[in-house]
């Protein structure tokens, strides 16, 4: 049994909404299904960020702790959210129509580096790293001088932002450029022969 659908089984309410069956197409649907759970966990939790706005808002709790909020859920629904969930829409579609393996180290890689950068950019946010969408040289360091944050945040945070960046930037496209052009093809995997015209990211969000 793959080691995704085994991460599957052990998640609770999530992992009944993405189970799969082991069979011999584990190589097309167990790490895109482990992929879109985990994205779908993620929208949760900008959900719930999302809603709390509003509500820190309205009972006046300060500013700090809503723009903490607001950098959480912008952070979670464009990259772990919505991006992760083009990856695992994007690999599953690419596996059955050419009959390529979906499931190989940098499948993984992908998912490790995305969702523990996502997690350590996470931390530094809630330990005071306030930068938001501005994180170019010097800011984020004028912040340390400052004693907006500490180094140990600021390294923290970037750390994260370089996972993150290292799935979405090499890691994913390699993989799809390996499954077009490069990979071996398995008929018993080719399930739904026809044109494969990328729709984009849009597109493949609204597919789901």
């Amino acid at each position: 049994m793959s080691a995704a659908i085994n991460i599957i089984d052990k998640v609770p309410y999530f992992g009944g909404m993405f189970k799969v069956e082991s069979s011999e197409l584990d190589p097309v649907n167990a790490w895109p299904s482990l992929i879109a759970m985990t994205s779908f966990v993620w929208f949760f939790i900008a959900a719930i960020l999302g809603i709390t706005m509003p509500v820190l808002q309205f009972m006046d709790l300060g500013a700090n702790w809503y723009y903490q909020n607001l950098t959480l859920h912008g952070a979670a629904m464009a990259f772990p959210f919505a991006f992760q969930l083009m990856v695992a829409m994007s690999l599953h579609r690419a596996g059955a129509c050419l009959g390529k393996k979906a499931d190989d180290p940098l499948v993984a890689l992908f998912y490790i580096c995305m969702n523990v950068g996502a997690l350590l950019l996470t931390l530094a946010v809630l330990n005071g790293f306030h930068v938001s969408y501005t994180v170019m040289y010097p800011l984020p360091v004028v912040g340390v001088e400052m004693g907006l944050w500490s180094m140990g945040t600021l390294i923290l945070g970037f750390t994260g932002i370089a996972l993150v960046l290292t799935s979405m930037i090499f890691l994913y496209p390699i993989k799809i450029l390996k499954m077009s052009f490069f990979e071996e093809r398995h008929e018993d995997l080719q399930l739904a022969v026809r044109t494969l015209k990328d729709p984009g990211m849009v597109g493949m969000i609204m597919g789901v």
